[in-house]
């Protein structure tokens, strides 16, 4: 087998490992690890999501990764070694709340922590439905204040339209001194999180520790919170489902995630297809 252009592989998870149903071709992925591990290639999940979601979507695949979760706030090698953890301060978390309550008391909102993920008692039965299809562990609770001083806050995320998403962004950072940034990824979700994390930035976190070059990275993504990661990897992907935004930044184009992607690409590298 000839060697590899990349030491590393960190792939997206929604609308780009994962398919319309939010699982992926573990026959296809079980022929491809084995050849990526002989030439010690590390596949990293590159994901808005909280770690244990990420593990879970991977199941008994899960011990071999690692993870850059959270929109880059967390990284975590295959090992358990925790590499790079950025929660949000908590008064910037109680600023935030506030701001929201105040300007826009109709968005459902969920907090992503380190043990648990939090949302109001009063938020519709059509939004908690949706949480407890995104996240792995929640909790319902009657006020999110007493939440960010008892768990540490990753995320604040918002379910809203593009146009609201955007509306929010810019008074957030025109009327008041809070230092928080906003990222879309798949779906009608915007995550509010620290202004220096983003995939990029945590990916370059545990490549740092992996003691591998971004120019050793290939990456595959699909949405705006994919942007700094395919801009940082010496290779990039942009999935075919993916926006023009994400496809403008990568230099290549993948086959969508519907069609295994991902995993078609990789076969290619490994001469399997």
């Amino acid at each position: 087998m000839k060697k590899l252009p990349f030491q590393a592989v960190a792939v997206d998870m929604d609308g780009t490992f994962l398919n319309e149903k939010s699982t992926f071709n573990k026959p296809r992925y079980a022929k491809i690890m084995p050849l990526l591990k002989q030439q010690q290639v590390h596949f990293i999940i590159a994901s808005g999501n909280e770690l244990l979601r990420c593990q879970n979507d991977l199941a008994e695949f899960s011990k071999d990764c690692d993870y850059v979760c959270e929109n880059g706030a967390l990284a975590v090698a295959s090992t358990g070694q925790e590499v790079y953890s950025h929660p949000i301060p908590q008064q910037t978390v109680a600023a935030s709340l506030n701001f929201l309550a105040n300007n826009y008391p109709e968005v459902n909102l969920v907090l992503s922590g380190r043990r648990h993920a939090y949302y109001s008692q009063r938020a519709t039965p059509l939004f908690k439905e949706m949480i407890h299809h995104s996240y792995a562990t929640w909790q319902e609770v009657p006020d999110l204040y007493n939440c960010y001083q008892n768990d540490e806050i990753y995320k604040i995320t918002l379910n809203a339209s593009e146009e609201q998403v955007a509306q929010i962004i810019k008074n957030i950072n025109q009327t008041t001194d809070i230092k928080i940034s906003g990222v879309t990824g798949s779906g009608p979700w915007m995550d509010l999180i620290n202004p220096e994390d983003n995939k990029g930035h945590g990916l370059t976190q545990l490549l740092n520790y992996l003691h591998i070059s971004p120019q050793k990275l290939l990456a595959f993504g699909d949405g705006g919170n994919d942007l700094e990661m395919l801009e940082l990897a010496g290779i990039s992907y942009a999935m075919a489902n993916g926006s023009d935004q994400v496809k403008e930044i990568a230099q290549n184009l993948a086959p969508s995630n519907t069609q295994d992607g991902v995993l078609l690409v990789l076969e290619r590298y490994l001469s399997l297809s």
